[in-house]
């Protein structure tokens, strides 16, 4: 597969790899209402912070399986957010899933749309066994919508967050591909 071509469409969405030219767009839709939830986009995020943070995540693209990509809203024309997923340190077979979807782009099943083409995306065309994701125990936004990916809780455990520099506890949900 060619990382650089690699790319996740909906009805409504374009998912793609991230380019350092996106820095500007990205930090511009950190809010401390993102900023919260997310564990490596602190607030404020300047344009060097995210090119920092999309200049690692293609680095690590090249050696280890991941998957940093924006998402852009056909109507709008723009990015409204971020999906990545990425191979668990702990099980190769399992990709991790996280995302952000700006404010003034919420409530508009975006974020459900991105995630759920993503973890179909997981299973047949980047061979996963499963996909987990993790959010806040206080984040029900997060939490209902995994439910609806159809994923099953699979316990609390704590993970860095790099924008606060703690750990935090977070309540992780698992899908396991279909047979």
């Amino acid at each position: 597969m060619n990382i650089p071509e690699f790319a996740i469409d909906t009805e409504r969405l374009h998912l793609r790899l991230a380019r350092l030219e996106d820095a500007e767009a990205l930090a511009g839709l950190i809010t401390p209402g993102i900023s919260r939830w997310v564990a490596a986009w602190p607030y404020p995020t300047t344009v060097e912070i995210a090119r920092s943070l999309i200049s690692s995540r293609l680095d690590s693209a090249a050696d280890v399986r991941i998957w940093p990509m924006v998402i852009t809203a056909r109507a709008e024309g723009g990015i409204i957010g971020w999906l990545g997923l990425e191979q668990s340190e702990s099980d190769a077979g399992v990709l991790e899933l996280g995302y952000w979807i700006a404010e003034n782009a919420q409530g508009k099943g975006y974020a459900f749309e991105a995630a759920s083409a993503s973890v179909d995306t997981a299973f047949s065309r980047l061979g996963a066994n499963a996909v987990e994701a993790g959010a806040q125990p206080e984040n029900a936004v997060s939490h209902h919508l995994l439910k609806k990916l159809g994923m099953k809780e699979a316990g609390e455990r704590l993970v860095y967050a790099p924008s606060r520099n703690r750990h935090e506890n977070c309540r992780f949900w698992r899908k396991d591909k279909p047979a």
